[in-house]
C-alpha cells in the first residue's frame, strides 16, 4: 500500500494521504529511485530477457521454479511468469527472441490463461530495493559505521544476519533500519509530494506515541543487550516534525499550539420546541456560534421573541 502511495504522489495529482506517525517518521529512498524502478512492459516491444530478469531481482522479486504468490517470478525458455504485488492474478510474458509477443493473465492453480492484455506495469516489491552497486556501497557504509562500535554478541549476530539478508535480498520488509545507507539524504514520504499541507491530528497523542515508540525500541535494544544498532539514523523524531509547517487539529483542546485549528463538534441537540431548555443550554456556550434549524414558522417567531427578550444577538437565514 505504501509503494502505491509513493507512486500516486509522484504523479503530482491531488491526494489526501492518511498515515500513521510511525509511517511518517521512517526514512525512505529518494523519489528518483522509485521513478526509475517502475517499468511498463508492452507487447510488440523488444527487451533483453537477461536484463529484465536482473531488473526484477533488483526490485525485490524472488525467482522460483513456479510462482505461487505475489512477488515471485519464474523463467522457462522464452516465457516469464510474473506475479506483481498489486495484481489480482499473475501474468505470463511470452517472447519470440527479444520481442514480447503476448501478455496473458493466468490462474495459479490451473496454469490456464484467461485474458490477454497489451501491457503490465511493474513496480518494486518492497520499500527497500537496490542494484548490485547500491548494495555493495551500502554494505561498505554499514561495516564502516560499526567499525569502532562495541557490539554485544546478540547485536553482532543480528547485524551479520541483516547484512546477509541485504546481500541475498531476503526479508527486505524488515530491513528499514538500514535505508539511510542506501540514501544519504534525509528523505521521507513528504519528499514525494511537491505541494503539500501537513495536518497533525491531536499532537498531545503524538507525543505519547513518540514516547511509546522510543520505549519499544529501548525494550528491543535490551533484548539485544546493547543500544548500538539503534544509533543508526533511520527515523526522524517528533521534535523535528513539529518544526515543519503544519496545521494542528486538537479535538479536545488539551494542548493548543499557535497554529491549532479547533474542530471540536458534537451531535446536534433536539429541543422539541422547549425554548427554556434551549436557553439553559446556550448559557454555557457564550463564545460559540449556534445554528438552529426550525421547520415551523410559529416556532421560529416564538424563538426570535425569546432571543430579543433575553438580549441575545441572532441572524436570520431562510432557506427553502
Amino acid at each position: 500500500e505504501r509503494i502505491f502511495t509513493f507512486r500516486q504522489l509522484l504523479t503530482d495529482k491531488p491526494f489526501v494521504v492518511i498515515m500513521t506517525q510511525e509511517g511518517l517518521s521512517y526514512l525512505q529512498l529518494q523519489p528518483k529511485d522509485y521513478l526509475q524502478s517502475v517499468k511498463k512492459i508492452e507487447v510488440k516491444q523488444k527487451y533483453e530477457l537477461a536484463k529484465l530478469v536482473q531488473w526484477l531481482i533488483y526490485n525485490g522479486y524472488q525467482r522460483n521454479y513456479t510462482i505461487e504468490k505475489p512477488g515471485e517470478f519464474s523463467v522457462r525458455g522464452n516465457i516469464i511468469d510474473l506475479y506483481p504485488p498489486q495484481a489480482a492474478q499473475p501474468y505470463r510474458l511470452d517472447f519470440f527472441d527479444d520481442e514480447l509477443e503476448t501478455i496473458r493473465m493466468f490462474d495459479v492453480e490451473t496454469q490456464r490463461s484467461f485474458e490477454v492484455v497489451d501491457n503490465v506495469t511493474i513496480e518494486p516489491l518492497q520499500e527497500l530495493f537496490y542494484t548490485d552497486k547500491m548494495k555493495e556501497d551500502a554494505v561498505l557504509k554499514i561495516r564502516k559505521f560499526f567499525d569502532n562500535k562495541i557490539l554485544s554478541q546478540r547485536e553482532r549476530e543480528k547485524l551479520n544476519n541483516d547484512i546477509e539478508a541485504i546481500d541475498s535480498r531476503k526479508r527486505l520488509d524488515g530491513l528499514h533500519l538500514y535505508k539511510s545507507f542506501f540514501n544519504e539524504q534525509r528523505t521521507t514520504i513528504l519528499d514525494f509530494a511537491k505541494n503539500k499541507v501537513l495536518y497533525y491530528v491531536e499532537p498531545h497523542k503524538m507525543e505519547i506515541n513518540e514516547k511509546t515508540q522510543l520505549s519499544d525500541l529501548n525494550t528491543y535494544a535490551q533484548t539485544l543487550n546493547g543500544q548500538e544498532l539503534f544509533a543508526i539514523p533511520f527515523r526522524i523524531s517528533l521534535e523535528e516534525w513539529m518544526k515543519q509547517k503544519h496545521i494542528a487539529i486538537d479535538n479536545y483542546g488539551i494542548k493548543q499550539a499557535n497554529n491549532t485549528m479547533d474542530l471540536g463538534i458534537r451531535e446536534a441537540t433536539k429541543f422539541q420546541g422547549n425554548i427554556k431548555l434551549f436557553l439553559h443550554e446556550i448559557k454555557d456556550m457564550p463564545n460559540y456560534r449556534i445554528i438552529v434549524n426550525i421547520n415551523r414558522k410559529e416556532a421560529k417567531e416564538d424563538l426570535i421573541k425569546t432571543l430579543i427578550k433575553n438580549k441575545l444577538e441572532y441572524h436570520e437565514k431562510i432557506t427553502d
